[in-house]
């Protein structure tokens, strides 16, 4: 049986995507013990994240090759505009009403969070879809991997919600769609150019992973120091 296309980004990756699923981020908040200025840090950290992400998507629909590739790509384009950095705009207020002091995460991009999205539009800007497919494809698929293997996460006023969410059967099913389309939507792909989408599927997961360590470590430049109240 062939190797689909996205499995044969992760395939080579095992070592990095098995990092990224076993971040303590996401652990401490399944057993309650993460502190809430972690999350409001890291949410607003991806307040910064989401915009870039879904400029590097509209790069993916300027470069579509067909009607398909560009309903996929502006269809993400919208969720991210009208959903998710909504979703996370709620997420930040509620966690402030839950007591979380301010962590300046909200300042401007962190080192992990600057990495990031420098390299996305980076590869957006010189790539084509498929690199911009292959290098964004971490974030979408790891979050249902990760949070899935936590069934019964502590009780907490928003942790246990966004676990329960990307665990959930409903996110399964978007993301096994997800993925069907880009196998569908990569078709053949040659070997010298799947050594490159391999290498940025990669860098991709560890980028990722990077943003989860930010979180625990409410990462900031060594100039801003950390007291957000001066």
């Amino acid at each position: 049986m062939a190797t689909s296309f996205t499995q044969s980004l992760r395939t080579p990756n095992e070592d990095v995507w098995n990092t990224l699923l076993g971040n303590r981020f996401v652990a401490a908040m399944s057993d309650a013990s993460l502190p809430l200025e972690s999350f409001r840090f890291y949410i607003e950290q991806n307040l910064i994240y989401l915009p870039a992400y879904a400029r590097v998507l509209g790069f993916g629909a300027a470069r579509s090759n067909n009607l398909s590739e560009l309903e996929r790509f502006s269809g993400s384009i919208r969720q991210i505009v009208d959903v998710e950095i909504g979703q996370n705009q709620q997420l930040r207020d509620r966690i402030i009403t839950a007591g979380a002091a301010d962590s300046g995460g909200n300042l401007e991009a962190s080192p992990a969070c600057l990495a990031y999205t420098s390299y996305l539009l980076a590869t957006a800007a010189t790539g084509s879809a498929l690199d911009i497919m292959a290098v964004t494809l971490p974030c979408a698929w790891s979050y249902h991997e990760i949070a899935v293997q936590y069934p019964n996460p502590e009780p907490h006023p928003v942790y246990a919600e966004w676990l329960g969410f990307f665990a959930s059967d409903e996110y399964g099913t978007y993301l096994k769609k997800l993925l069907h389309e880009l196998d569908r939507l990569a078709g053949y792909v040659a070997q010298d150019d799947l050594d490159r989408l391999q290498r940025h599927f990669r860098a991709g997961a560890r980028l990722e992973f990077g943003f989860w360590e930010m979180g625990v470590s409410m990462q900031r430049w060594p100039d801003a120091g950390r007291d957000v109240d001066e």
